[in-house]
């Protein structure tokens, strides 16, 4: 991830609904990379991505049943990077935010 690509690493989540979003993880061999990681300080929210081979990027997925419990909030994240012997931060405090249901529509 790149520090410019700032905008496009904004995360919007309704309450209630599934989220995914791709990241791409630059400048590290995919194989010396053993997790990446969302976090959320402020909501206690910690999530691994899962690596899918066929887009070749980390997926952050947040299901309808972890969000519909967030709060309406502004706030940030990151996503650090697990590599053989060390830990880097791929995005540092990008914007997160909780926006609240308008409408009655659920999964279930």
């Amino acid at each position: 991830m790149h520090e410019c690509d700032r905008k496009q690493s904004d995360i919007v989540v309704i309450q209630g609904d599934t989220y995914q979003k791709n990241v791409s993880i630059e400048g590290v061999f995919l194989e010396s990379i053993e997790s990446v990681y969302f976090s959320c300080g402020k909501l206690n929210l910690e999530k691994e991505l899962y690596y899918d081979e066929s887009i070749n990027k980390f997926v952050l997925l947040l299901t309808s049943e972890e969000t519909k419990n967030l709060k309406p909030i502004v706030t940030d994240f990151d996503i650090t990077v697990k590599i053989i012997g060390k830990v880097i931060t791929g995005l540092y405090r990008g914007k997160f935010i909780v926006a609240e249901k308008n409408n009655r529509v659920e999964a279930y």
